[in-house]
């Protein structure tokens, strides 16, 4: 009977052991990893085990919420990008288009400039001609007027300045439908 008793207390000892363990086991601080064999039996015995695994399911099930909303707005902003990216493209061809023509526009104001100063010096051409052929005309008038001219030479002046005449009028018309042309 000794014997059964001694075994009687011993696993009472044993069973109180589990209950104050149980009793004193903080949920927190209940990690199978940590403590030995009664340690493990009375995390068990107490639901601390069930409450880990609950608390850690929770923390992944949040986890993984916070993954989902977090790829979530990474999709939406990879979608931004690209469609920033489509606009930029979109901009950068606009850019090219306007500078091309603007390119174009700058070669037609020097052509314009160049057929402008063209233009001017040829006027200037033909009204030099012009005071010529008046200032010849006023030259003959005086010396008809004053009888220094011979007829022969009256003609030939004639016939000279006739020529001239012509020519001007030609090289006016010329420039003149170039101009309308421009």
């Amino acid at each position: 009977m000794t014997k059964q008793m001694n075994q009687k207390t011993y696993w009472t000892g044993i069973v109180t052991l589990f209950l104050l363990n149980a009793c004193a086991t903080d949920p927190n601080s209940c990690d199978p990893k940590q403590g030995g064999f009664i340690s493990g039996l009375s995390a068990m015995g107490s639901g601390c085990y069930e409450q880990r695994i609950d608390r850690k399911q929770e923390e992944a099930s949040t986890s993984q919420s916070l993954t989902d909303r977090l790829n979530s707005e990474n999709q939406v902003l990879e979608d931004e990008k690209s469609w920033t990216s489509e606009q930029k493209y979109q901009a950068q061809q606009s850019l090219d288009r306007l500078q091309s023509s603007n390119s174009n526009l700058q070669r037609k104001i020097d052509s314009m400039k160049a057929n402008t100063q063209s233009a001017q010096s040829e006027k200037a051409r033909l009204q030099r001609k012009l005071q010529q052929s008046k200032a010849d005309t006023a030259r003959l008038k005086q010396q008809i007027k004053t009888g220094t001219i011979t007829e022969k030479e009256l003609n030939q002046e004639t016939a000279r300045l006739t020529k001239e005449r012509n020519q001007t009028e030609a090289d006016a018309s010329a420039f003149a439908g170039a101009l309308l042309v421009q």
